[in-house]
């Protein structure tokens, strides 16, 4: 199982409300890398299912990060992290803040599970049952981003509904979206 650690420098993972039209709403977050510079992730469709973002760089045991979120208060969100070695930690279950850091103290340092990991963000209009996403995923079989997909899959919102952004973690959709993913692939090395 992953451990999770708390420190003082890494990576920030800001997430911030986007204003749109009246219809919606949109979610844009972004990644600074101390001493790494900004990077411009890549948007990546899986099997037509699932979108997600590939980060450019690749990160190593004791490489740390946190996330800021700046979001309309009274959503769901839930955090769970996973690797290609099918560990999965929640690391933030809980309501949006109108401004909220998680961890909020510290941040999370990777561990010495090398491969893919995957940090799952899932912003949702309805509260979730987390054990049984986890227990779905446990469940599932193939591929990381199969299992993933398989054990959100019920309460996703139809792709259709949802504007992934390219270079840029951001998203817009209608704001009675049943449950918007948004999953980042970090290589582990």
């Amino acid at each position: 199982m992953k451990k999770i650690i708390l420190f003082i420098v890494g990576i920030i993972l800001s997430v911030s409300t986007v204003a749109q039209q009246s219809q919606q709403s949109g979610v844009a977050v972004n990644l600074d890398v101390y001493g790494g510079g900004t990077q411009k992730p890549t948007l990546r469709c899986y099997v037509d299912k699932l979108y997600y973002y590939a980060l450019g760089r690749e990160y190593s045991e004791g490489d740390r990060y946190k996330i800021n979120i700046n979001a309309p208060s009274g959503k769901y969100l839930y955090i769970l992290c996973t690797d290609e070695h099918h560990h999965a930690v929640v690391l933030y279950e809980g309501v949006t803040m109108k401004e909220q850091f998680i961890p909020e103290r510290g941040f999370v340092e990777l561990d010495n599970t090398k491969g893919h990991d995957y940090l799952c963000l899932f912003f949702s209009t309805d509260r979730l049952n987390i054990e049984s996403i986890i227990q779905a995923y446990n469940n599932a079989s193939g591929a990381e981003l199969t299992r993933i997909y398989s054990a959100i899959s019920k309460w996703v919102t139809s792709q259709e509904n949802i504007r992934y952004v390219h270079n840029r973690i951001e998203f817009i959709c209608n704001t009675q979206s049943k449950m918007v993913p948004v999953i980042i692939e970090m290589i582990h090395k």
